[in-house]
């Protein structure tokens, strides 16, 4: 019975493909911080099973003292690092990994061949990789196949509007790099 509902909403309701990546910040991280974030999650384990109300309220205040350590050295370790940093940015080496790394985060913003979902012209959300292109196929054959007498607009058009960007993505270079990091 279960198996069937859960087959029937499947049908109906489709699978999303998940959560997006969550991109979080650890170069920073150092053993210390490791021990210390351990530590932490074993306090805040050990108050969670606890029952008796004299043995919780201990380990509550042993729980606070390692969150308190634990933001203390999250805290020395990020300030040390990026006071490592700011001093080596100066260098080519860093300057080469910054470029390096802009440029792969815009090609991964590119990356438009992966449409997770898109909404049809009801509003619905399609999952399915077949109804994806289908609702594409339909949009470009109406857009294309319109005639709304584009003569005359595109003679009307100033210079400003045809040379206009509509969204378009821009390529990271070098030169703006550097404009940035001044």
């Amino acid at each position: 019975m279960a198996e069937t509902i859960r087959k029937v909403a499947k049908e109906t309701l489709r699978v999303s493909t998940g959560k997006t990546k969550v991109y979080k910040e650890s170069w920073w991280w150092n053993e210390e911080v490791k021990k210390k974030i351990k530590d932490k999650n074993m306090r805040f384990k050990e108050l969670m099973t606890c029952t008796e109300e004299e043995d919780r309220t201990h380990k509550k205040e042993r729980y606070k003292e390692a969150k308190w350590a634990a933001k203390k050295a999250v805290a020395e370790a990020k300030d040390c690092a990026f006071k490592a940093f700011y001093q080596n940015l100066e260098t080519k080496e860093v300057k080469k990994y910054i470029c390096k790394l802009a440029k792969a985060r815009s090609r991964h913003k590119k990356n438009l061949r992966t449409v997770k979902f898109i909404t049809d012209e009801g509003g619905r959300v399609l999952l399915r990789q077949e109804d994806i292109k289908m609702r594409w196929h339909q949009y470009f054959s109406q857009l294309l196949n319109e005639t709304r007498g584009l003569k005359e607009n595109i003679q009307k058009t100033s210079d400003f509007q045809r040379t206009q960007d509509h969204g378009s993505i821009i390529d990271i270079t070098t030169a703006k790099v550097g404009e940035a990091l001044k």
